[in-house]
């Protein structure tokens, strides 16, 4: 057989059979739909051969054509599957950039709130001690601590017993808790007293 005959039995008439008259020689479908003889309908055309699964026979060219087509198609499902799963890798990847620097914003945030505080609770103790009476400055050092600390519990700004028994490693080290407070715990969180 020739190649253009073949091409020419395995081409779907482009006109209606039942304009040119093959239709009278075609089997009637029943009201389902279902062919009851060789002939099946297919997008409005009639198609002699049909496959095991109703579908029409196709000749080579419209085989390579398919399996082209199917190949392509899987392909790009390939290719879909691939970016889906790369866009929810870059996703999570993002969501934890997103929490870490979160994270970081809100230990920022608390940083600069204790250092706000620091510096107010700073400017309050500087009124605080300037206001102290002059002739304080001629008590000997110990007295005027005291006197100084009791002035700090008084208007709620420090307690240096407070401070002592929450924290003996600074008891231990026999430190002025109010140096030690300016000079470390304020920098390390630690609560006034």
């Amino acid at each position: 057989m020739s190649e253009a005959n073949e091409r020419e039995d395995d081409a779907v008439p482009d006109e209606d059979p039942r304009q040119t008259g093959v239709a009278d020689q075609m089997p009637e479908e029943n009201p389902e739909g279902q062919g009851a003889g060789l002939g099946t309908k297919l997008l409005g055309r009639t198609v002699e051969k049909a496959d095991a699964r109703g579908l029409p026979t196709m000749g080579k060219g419209k085989r390579d054509l398919a399996e082209t087509l199917e190949a392509d198609l899987s392909r790009l499902r390939g290719d879909h599957a691939r970016h889906v799963e790369q866009t929810s890798a870059e996703l999570a990847r993002l969501r934890n950039r997103e929490m870490a620097l979160d994270a970081a914003l809100k230990s920022e945030s608390a940083q600069h709130d204790r250092d706000r505080k620091g510096m107010e609770w700073l400017r309050a103790l500087h009124i605080a001690m300037a206001g102290r009476p002059v002739w304080w400055s001629l008590l000997p050092p110990q007295s005027r601590r005291a006197r100084e600390y009791q002035m700090l519990r008084g208007v709620g700004l420090f307690d240096d017993q407070s401070y002592l028994a929450r924290y003996p490693d600074v008891a231990a080290e026999q430190m002025d808790p109010l140096d030690h407070y300016v000079a470390h715990g304020m920098s390390e969180g630690r609560e006034r007293g």
